[in-house]
């Protein structure tokens, strides 16, 4: 028998599933499942593993007890058999005879059912919170904290409600015990820890601070609205298991494992009432299980929830999984997965010599671990009730969720400083790897360029190549080629320029000649050059946006493509009469005066010089007198690329 089971197969039950109870008749086998509320029934050859009938649904189990199922179980062979007498009478026959059996089965598991609904093993009760425990006798127990006061009871209760310990093959660790040991100060607990990953560990100091404070950290998750995760990585015999087993030993209620499959992982997440932890070795070739890498991705940030379709025999239904908690890998290598690892602490392991062999450990090594971990479950009942510090650090994005929990964690201890001082070392250096990338580069070359103004493309070309030390072969003059980034060509760069300044593409005209520029909005900008540390550069960017207008000294016209303009349209540009006036040569800085720009409408006339595809309807008069025509659509492109210029038109009155 088979209660809540919602799964599609059989044959994907578990062991534990598969036990029930039920009439087994040589092979055949009364399959009695609760589901919503009602009970179904049908016949299973086992020995065949065949369905011999579709399901029979009654409301209320008591129909099968009070002398109904002489009629449902014939009902049941009547979809098997032409002629069923036969057998229903000796199949009622054997029903009378277990009849007494039959009722004590039923009434054992319902109470086994109700009993299942109401275990937990962490939570807050009338009496306080509470963690489940082993005691002396291996028997599960709670332990409560309350004012003060720790003591042991079989059972809590929750408005009315009694829940009991879930029983030890429940839970793949080992169990907490209640030991008479005073608790000791943060500050020592802490180096009781360090001190066992400092035995086991050939690791430089600042990682295992890393490592033991995440051991706290997984003891407060609750108080955090993101959680950090680790990923040693390394050589065989390069201690990635080791670390593995000491956060088994430390952490709070862990699951570890091998390459655990995606299923197990969502079974153990739904299955708490509390915020566990994941441990897993071997994790390379985690890219091709997609539902184990949603796990990953999401379950960082507090509320995170995977959903997933549970196929049943007459339907669907979603479930949603909540994957937030402290998760610890190792492999190999770092899967390339976009997203994936920027999520990890990332920890390199290579060959060492520690203090002590984790394989030399002794009984007394274990007793002194599980005292550690005791103390630690007592440390997090008696913190329930008080919350981390809110932390205002200098870091941003990534950094600050992965960090800052770890510093709330870590606050008030010695090893604040260090790990604080880690994490800005670590940034500076993370933003001397930006700098000294190709985008890097572009970033720095477009922010001392501009000044308010269309960037011409020739410009950010010439001081590129200077500032890569790049040469430009005579019969390539599209490529460059550089010492650090072999082959650079200017359509490379027009993508960056787009894809991370967010640059937009225009022609114009200087000194008579159609020049290819770039369009910066300033706010962006600022922002980029933030981000790859360019602070010199933030402080030299004017202080309002200016209007378009560009000056050039001895540019001449250079005929190259990146994207801009075909050739077609611009000789289409060429044979413009006068009336094709230019932008003018410079707009000077105008401090906080607003530029005013004035326009009109007009006749359409000849195709706009600007995208050569539509006819120009409008003329705009710039402040130094200077006009441009525009069709409707340029010219609705340019109010909105320029929205700090007072746009004043002559007809509307605007």
């Amino acid at each position: 028998m088979i209660l809540e089971r919602e799964v599609v197969h059989y044959s994907e039950l578990t062991d534990t599933q598969q036990k029930g109870i039920g009439l087994g008749l040589h092979d055949w086998f009364l399959d009695v499942e609760k589901r919503n509320g009602n009970w179904k029934l049908q016949l299973l050859d086992l020995n065949l593993g065949e369905v011999l009938s579709s399901r029979i649904t009654i409301k209320d189990f008591e129909e099968l007890k009070n002398g109904k199922k002489t009629k449902i179980l014939r009902d049941l062979i009547k979809q098997r058999w032409e002629n069923p007498d036969q057998i229903c009478d000796w199949m009622i026959l054997e029903i009378q005879k277990r009849d007494y059996q039959w009722r004590e089965d039923i009434e054992e598991l319902e109470e086994t059912e109700q009993t299942r609904e109401k275990r937990k093993i962490s939570g807050l009760s009338d009496e306080g919170y509470f963690e489940a425990i082993a005691d002396e006798y291996f028997e599960p127990k709670f332990l409560i904290y309350n004012k003060g006061t720790f003591k042991v009871a079989d059972s809590v209760s929750v408005n009315s409600y009694i829940y009991i310990p879930k029983e030890l093959n429940q839970i793949p660790y080992s169990p907490y015990r209640c030991d008479d040991d005073p608790l000791p100060n943060l500050e020592e607990l802490y180096q009781m820890i360090y001190q066992e990953f400092d035995y086991h560990l050939d690791l430089e100091t600042i990682w295992k601070n890393v490592l033991c404070t995440c051991v706290l950290l997984t003891y407060q998750q609750e108080k955090v609205q993101s959680v950090p995760y680790i990923f040693m990585y390394g050589d065989n015999e390069s201690g990635k298991t080791t670390v593995l087993e000491l956060l088994n030993e430390f952490c709070y209620r862990p699951m570890f494992g091998v390459t655990v499959p995606a299923a197990d992982l969502y079974g153990y997440l739904e299955d708490a009432d509390c915020i566990l932890t994941i441990l897993e070795d071997e994790i390379q070739g985690v890219e091709k299980e997609v539902d184990k890498i949603k796990i990953y991705k999401s379950g960082y940030k507090k509320g995170a929830v995977v959903p997933r379709t549970i196929l049943l025999p007459h339907g669907r239904v979603i479930r949603y999984y909540n994957t937030f908690c402290f998760k610890a890998v190792a492999g190999e290598r770092i899967p390339l997965i976009k997203g994936f690892a920027e999520r990890f602490v990332q920890i390199p392991m290579i060959q060492g010599y520690p203090k002590k062999e984790w394989a030399d450990n002794t009984l007394t090594d274990m007793e002194r671990f599980r005292k550690i971990r005791n103390m630690l479950l007592k440390w997090r009942l008696q913190t329930r009730d008080e919350p981390l510090p809110n932390l205002e650090l200098p870091f941003k994005g990534r950094v600050k969720e992965i960090w800052k929990p770890l510093l709330q964690v870590a606050y008030g201890l010695r090893v604040y400083q260090a790990l604080f001082d880690h994490v800005d070392n670590q940034i500076k250096e993370r933003v001397e790897r930006s700098k000294n990338t190709l985008e890097g580069k572009i970033v720095k070359v477009v922010g001392s360029l501009y000044h308010g103004r269309p960037v011409p493309f020739k410009a950010i070309w010439e001081t590129l190549q200077d500032e890569l030390e790049g040469t430009v072969d005579s019969k390539k003059p599209h490529a460059m080629h550089t010492p650090d980034f072999d082959e650079v060509t200017k359509k490379v760069i027009g993508y960056r320029l787009r894809e991370i300044l967010k640059g937009e593409r225009d022609t114009i005209r200087v000194e008579g000649e159609p020049t290819k520029v770039w369009l910066f909005d300033r706010e962006n900008l600022l922002r980029v050059l933030r981000k790859y540390g360019y602070q010199e550069l933030v402080t030299k960017l004017p202080m309002l946006p200016i209007s378009e207008g560009v000056h050039v000294e001895n540019q001449s016209s250079e005929n190259f493509e990146i994207g801009f303009v075909s050739e077609k349209k611009r000789d289409l540009r060429e044979q413009k009469s006068e009336k094709n006036t230019n932008i003018p040569l410079e707009i000077s800085n105008i401090g906080n005066t607003v530029t005013a720009w004035l326009w009109r409408q007009v006749k359409p006339s000849e195709k706009c010089e600007l995208c050569g595809s539509f006819p120009v309807e409008y003329e705009i008069t710039m402040d130094d007198g200077s006009v441009l025509r525009r069709c409707p659509k340029c010219f609705n492109d340019m109010r909105t690329k320029f929205v700090k210029v007072a746009w004043k038109g002559e007809a509307s009155g605007d």
